[in-house]
């Protein structure tokens, strides 16, 4: 279980880096808190299907998106 939560952890923060998001960022578009990602991300706590999810479609959505450009 340790593996894999450490495995899903680090997909997660690789996609989020990927798509230009910061935490506060994903976790308004995937309608969790900024806390349960930290938790997830820092592998402390090992979401359920339907959080894993969320994020995962927020994460879609948001590199299916050209970036604005600053």
């Amino acid at each position: 279980m340790e593996y894999a939560r450490a495995s899903l952890a680090r997909k997660i923060i690789g996609d989020r880096l990927d798509a230009g998001l910061s935490q506060k960022e994903l976790a308004k578009r995937a309608g969790i808190s900024v806390e349960n990602l930290c938790r997830i991300e820092t592998g402390k706590h090992t979401p359920n299907v339907a959080t894993v999810t969320k994020i995962d479609r927020a994460l879609k959505q948001a590199t299916a998106r050209p970036r604005k450009k600053s």
